[in-house]
């Protein structure tokens, strides 16, 4: 069976190295030719890696949290191979009419359920092989919702007041810094560090101008309505 390499491509003149952030697909699963397979990140962009042909993604060569060079594999896809699917049991007559299993599910349809909070097995699945597209999410979204039937009310019984939860310690989970993070990180300490933190005073004589500003004070006011402040002598000594 032909299989073609997924490299890594040229993102950037200056990159020569990626993160793989998240895989989109697992292995074994079907993949279309222009599908985003997975997440690729640097320290300035982060792109989307298409399927360059139809098949199975049969091996991941790097696997998430790794590295990989510009031009390196990084998995191995299985040019027109269908995903492995387990035989259905016999079904007995009267059980012959249960929904089968849902297909494969598209990348672009599992971003959209998780957005909107759905479930795959929820979603009627119309493309090839079973597959769950994008647009089967988007139809059973905007389908309006069936209208439940009222139930039969029944006596209220009391039930024990349940114990209040015992409070838990705060958990902490340490995340790896992503390549952009880091170096804006590594670009905020290098400021720092190359900046000259400096303070300058300059002095002035403003006794000339305090006497200026008493001696004209009551004329500007019956004037102007306003006194006669300090910034009309520095705009004026400005320009």
């Amino acid at each position: 069976m032909q299989t073609v390499e997924l490299k890594v491509p040229s993102v950037g003149e200056s990159i020569t190295e990626v993160l793989i952030s998240r895989w989109l697909v697992a292995a074994g699963g079907a993949v279309q030719q222009d599908e985003p397979v997975v997440v690729l990140e640097t320290d300035k962009v982060t792109v989307d890696l298409p399927a360059p042909a139809d098949g199975e993604l049969a091996e991941i060569l790097k696997q998430e949290g790794e590295t990989a060079k510009v031009g390196e594999a990084i998995a191995r896809i299985a040019v027109g191979a269908a995903p492995a699917r387990a035989a259905a049991p016999a079904a007995a007559p009267a059980a012959r009419a249960a929904a089968a299993a849902p297909g494969p599910v598209m990348p672009a349809a599992a971003r959209l359920l998780a957005e909107r909070g759905l479930q795959a097995e929820h979603v009627a699945a119309s493309g090839p092989g079973g597959r769950l597209l994008k647009e089967d999410v988007l139809r059973h979204a905007e389908a309006p919702p069936a209208t439940p039937r009222p139930a039969t009310p029944r006596p209220a019984t009391p039930r024990p007041a349940a114990p209040p939860p015992a409070p838990e310690a705060r958990l902490e989970e340490i995340v790896p810094m992503t390549p952009l993070r880091k170096r804006v990180a590594e670009r905020l300490v290098q400021a720092q560090h190359g900046a000259a933190l400096l303070t300058t005073f300059n002095e002035i004589d403003m006794s000339q101008v305090m006497r200026l500003r008493r001696e004209h004070q009551d004329a500007f006011r019956e004037k102007h309505g306003v006194k006669l402040g300090f910034m009309s002598f520095f705009v004026k000594a400005v320009i």
